[in-house]
């Protein structure tokens, strides 16, 4: 079993087909096909079930799957400790929509700076569609966001997957009388006081057609332009927010709920425009990858 095998197949379990994968990998759909059926054969082992409505893991792929993925992580994070000495010391602006660099940058800022000490890090939190564009102009090195149909949205950009994400969830005052749900729908809160935040997270546009699916108009009690505010006022429990766990790791006075009956808001990949080395995208993936496995809470 080789290591590119093993990519090439873990690449296929991401992605749901050989197709798919071979598209982000840049690669033939047979390259996959003959490297997996490969790796079958060396192993002794069938890894998938071939059904007319697709491929779907059995027991021995599901293990390979989740071993294989973290013998790769293993390897990447062994290649950037030697490679980090390689890359020449610049500036590395990363991009990443308001709610992801609140949810992340921090964890991932420490890594990159212990995994880069000759490097600076520079967020950059926008609204999806402007880094897009800021990425195909060059103005970004790199940007992490969520998606749920890559190949399309992310046209014209090499992304790669890195971690996938659970349901949307509701930020409340521990005072809310539904702060006490494990998990809640739409349904039970379109009602409650919205808060939003100016610098994207709020979602206008989507929330308004999900809340005129319930018959309700989209209105915010309030819409901070610091984030720091929008807590307090939570914390106060003048309404509700669309925010995750990560987003209020510090704060007792609130609890985030999932909200359930709903698809989540997609994987969460690393674009970048191709101008910069692939070696260095492995790195801060692997670095991305380490800084979600620090806890969500102080």
């Amino acid at each position: 079993m080789t290591l590119l095998q093993l990519r090439y197949f873990v690449e296929t379990c991401h992605t749901g087909s050989t197709q798919r994968a071979a598209q982000k990998l840049n690669i033939s759909q047979s390259t996959i096909s003959v490297a997996i059926r490969s790796l079958e054969k060396e192993l002794g082992v069938t890894l998938f079930c071939r059904t007319p409505r697709g491929l779907f893991l059995n027991e021995a792929g599901e293990e390979l799957s989740r071993r294989g993925e973290e013998l790769l992580c293993q390897f990447d994070g062994l290649v950037s400790e030697m490679e980090k000495y390689s890359f020449r010391k610049r500036q590395i602006r990363v991009g990443m929509p308001p709610l992801v660099n609140l949810s992340y940058w921090p964890d991932l800022f420490c890594c990159l700076s212990e995994t880069f000490p000759n490097h600076s890090f520079e967020s950059v939190p926008e609204t999806r569609n402007v880094l897009l564009e800021m990425l195909k102009k060059g103005e970004i090195d790199l940007c992490v966001m969520h998606s749920r149909n890559p190949e399309p949205e992310f046209s014209g950009l090499e992304y790669r997957f890195l971690a996938k994400d659970g349901p949307p969830s509701v930020t409340m005052s521990i005072e809310n009388p539904l702060a006490v749900r494990q998990t809640i729908s739409y349904a039970e809160v379109v009602h409650e006081p919205l808060l939003g935040y100016r610098n994207g997270i709020s979602k206008t546009e989507s929330l308004r057609r999900l809340y005129a699916s319930y018959g309700v108009d989209l209105h915010y009690v309030q819409e901070c332009t610091q984030f720091s505010v929008l807590l307090e006022l939570l914390k106060k429990n003048i309404g509700i927010a669309y925010l995750n766990e990560r987003a209020i790791r510090d704060c007792e006075d609130l609890v985030n709920i999932p909200i359930s009956g709903v698809e989540s808001r997609g994987d969460l990949y690393l674009l970048h425009n191709g101008k910069i080395p692939e070696k260095l995208c492995r790195v801060v993936a692997a670095a991305f990858r380490e800084s979600m496995k620090k806890p969500e809470s102080s």
